[in-house]
């Protein structure tokens, strides 16, 4: 049967469900699948995962709103100026940053760093301009509306598994827990690693 929504949060007598899984009918099967993903996406960083957006910088701003999904950085380029723009921490980028009467100083912004939720820059922009993120960018949460989607199709066994890792802790199962979410993060780290080798490979 393939993984859906409605699948995996169906009744306990529904094969390949997260109650039939845990054999256990009163668990809160969305609450779990859920946290399933959340814990997946902390870690998980593959192909399926990369994205593109174009932002638009306004005149006079020093951010922009990172894009939906938005969970690690690739890269930033500045298309307008056929640029690339360096990454740098939250306090290398502020003391990078000058000021004037407590107002940020204007210029052609060349670094950025990612706090408050935004691509920060190291200058107020003198001009309009448009960015270009490479990001890794988490899927759309599974629901009655998105039934099904990538990591149902191509990591099935990694969603069973932080299902079942979660379900025991709801279960108050700490050994099992503490089992499945070592396998987990041990597949999860093995996926990881084969995703880099590959990119590793395009780049040569």
């Amino acid at each position: 049967m393939a993984m859906t929504f409605t699948v995996l949060t169906g009744a306990k007598s529904v094969t390949g469900s997260i109650k039939s899984w845990q054999n256990y009918a009163q668990i809160d099967a969305e609450g779990v699948l859920a946290d399933a993903e959340a814990m997946i996406f902390q870690r998980l960083r593959v192909r399926e995962m990369r994205a593109s957006e174009n932002l638009t910088v306004k005149v006079g701003a020093s951010s922009v709103d990172l894009p939906d999904g938005f969970l690690d950085p690739l890269k930033l380029r500045d298309i307008t100026n056929d640029c690339n723009l360096g990454m740098l921490s939250e306090e290398q980028l502020e003391d990078m940053r000058t000021w004037t009467d407590a107002v940020l100083d204007s210029g052609d912004p060349s670094a950025f760093g990612i706090y408050d939720e935004a691509l920060q820059f190291d200058c107020r922009t003198t001009s309009q301009w448009r960015a270009r993120l490479i990001f890794y960018r988490k899927p759309d949460a599974l629901s009655t509306s998105n039934e099904t989607n990538w990591m149902c199709t191509r990591y099935p066994h990694v969603l069973r598994m932080a299902c079942l890792a979660v379900a025991a802790r709801f279960a108050h199962d700490s050994e099992m827990h503490q089992r499945e979410q070592s396998l987990l993060f041990a597949e999860i780290d093995n996926l990881n690693a084969l995703d880099e080798q590959s990119r590793r490979g395009q780049e040569n």
